[in-house]
């Protein structure tokens, strides 16, 4: 059921008020039955019109960056120019249409740090005035399950046992690879401690 979200940005500061200049997201099902990913999108979001909204843009994030590899920092340019309102607009428009994928209505909305993705982008749905398409008790921490799965298996990396092939961070890449990952481990636990997803 595809009713799983997985965010990920990418921002030019790391202060809860960042600017954020790429959003990815994809839909995701535990079921063992059903293909890990749904559907995924990623959109570029124009610096200037984000900056109207007075977010934040840190120095050192810009040069972290410029560090980054090239196909990272290609990520960056996908579908740029759009609006900050508009792309906040259709994820809440995905995320709605996810919720819609569960018969009473439910959402779970993953992050690797809802406290980081989700709170900048809380902000920034603030700062445009649009609704956030999700309850905050419906997010849900990549990094709680990988700590999860490496208690349950005596220190055991996640990451390591389910290594990523894709080009780091790129939002949607991340967004893809972390569903996944959060797919494996539920999945693992599930079959081997008896562990139901929620």
């Amino acid at each position: 059921m595809y009713n799983h979200v997985m965010i990920d940005i990418e921002t030019l500061s790391t202060a809860p008020n960042a600017l954020t200049v790429t959003i990815g997201a994809c839909t995701f099902s535990l079921d063992p039955n059903e293909d890990p990913i749904g559907v995924s999108a990623q959109w570029g979001i124009d610096v200037v019109d984000a900056a109207k909204y007075g977010l934040h843009m840190d120095p050192n994030t810009v040069l972290w960056w410029m560090k980054q590899s090239q196909a990272a920092r290609d990520g960056l340019e996908k579908n740029r120019g759009n609006t900050l309102r508009s792309v906040l607009t259709e994820l809440q428009d995905f995320c709605m249409a996810a919720r819609a994928n569960h018969k009473r209505q439910e959402l779970h909305l993953w992050a690797n740090d809802p406290t980081f993705d989700c709170v900048i982008l809380e902000n920034g749905y603030k700062a445009c005035d649009v609704a956030v398409p999700w309850n905050y008790y419906e997010t849900r921490s990549c990094r709680t399950k990988v700590f999860d799965y490496s208690h349950f298996y005596g220190g055991m990396s996640a990451k390591k046992e389910f290594p990523r092939e894709n080009t780091h961070h790129d939002a949607e890449a991340d967004a893809i690879y972390q569903a996944e990952l959060i797919r494996n481990i539920t999945l693992t636990m599930q079959k081997d401690i008896g562990f139901t997803p929620s």
